[in-house]
């Protein structure tokens, strides 16, 4: 009897341990970590909401806006839209001497982080965000149109030597671009507060290649006829777009600042 009893306090004693450990929080290490999380939440941002700064600088002159979307424990896509017109550009060029010119550009990257998890030292101790943050390559697919209207002149009925009257026109030049970069970036958080780090600084170098080309819609046929220049300007000038086109090599390197949510 005595050791039955000896017995139920033993299994007794070991039932109260267990359910004492099963309630104790599990304490993770503190040298890796894998997962995007702010203290005291329970499951961590999944999206980035991005501005690229340097794009105002680009030749076109865009403000350029993306989201990033977390896809697993090492994937993420990022797509996004860029508009510019001729009020935003810093400098004129001759992309941009139309005054009623605009440009839109659309954006397309799958991305994978190769080393997301940070080693915590006493010179980084930050523990909160550690995914998307970290080395990445990523391939970026992108759209661009740039569209003007322009007015025109052409001379009619020059058979004889003298022509015998102008004809004016209005038409729309629209220039496309297709493009692809094969990338690798660094993406970073910057703690705010001691339970905040979801702003993040993205920056990115990228080789690939890019496709131009131009069209004029709503010139008349030019069969008896031929362009006219008015003060020493052509009547059309959007006529240097159809230079640009072609494949030509290219490079991407920006900037971005993103905040998790």
């Amino acid at each position: 009897m005595t050791l039955i009893i000896k017995a139920l306090i033993g299994i007794g004693g070991l039932i109260t341990v267990h359910t004492s450990l099963a309630q104790r929080p599990v304490a993770y290490p503190v040298d890796r970590v894998d997962t995007v999380r702010i203290e005291g939440t329970k499951h961590g941002p999944r999206w980035i909401a991005k501005w690229s700064p340097l794009a105002i600088l680009d030749i076109e002159s865009l403000y350029r806006i993306d989201v990033e979307r977390l896809l697993g424990r090492q994937f993420s896509i990022q797509g996004g839209l860029g508009y510019g017109n001729y009020y935003t550009q810093l400098w004129q060029n001759m992309n941009s001497n139309v005054s009623d010119r605009e440009t839109w550009r659309a954006q397309l990257e799958g991305r994978i982080y190769v080393n997301r998890n940070r080693r915590v030292t006493r010179w980084r101790p930050d523990r909160l965000l550690t995914k998307p943050i970290g080395q990445y390559f990523a391939l970026e697919t992108f759209y661009k149109q740039a569209n003007a209207n322009f007015k025109g002149t052409l001379q009619r009925g020059c058979e004889t030597g003298n022509c015998q009257f102008f004809e004016t026109y209005s038409a729309r030049a629209i220039r496309y671009v297709v493009g692809s970069h094969l990338k690798i970036g660094w993406q970073w958080p910057i703690r705010l507060s001691e339970t905040n780090n979801r702003l993040l600084i993205d920056y990115y170098v990228g080789l690939g290649a890019r496709w131009r080309w131009f069209e004029q819609r709503g010139v008349p046929e030019y069969e008896d006829a031929r362009p006219q220049n008015f003060f020493g300007s052509t009547s059309d000038p959007t006529s240097n777009w159809g230079s640009q086109a072609g494949q030509f090599p290219s490079i991407s390197f920006g900037v971005q600042v993103g905040y998790a949510f």
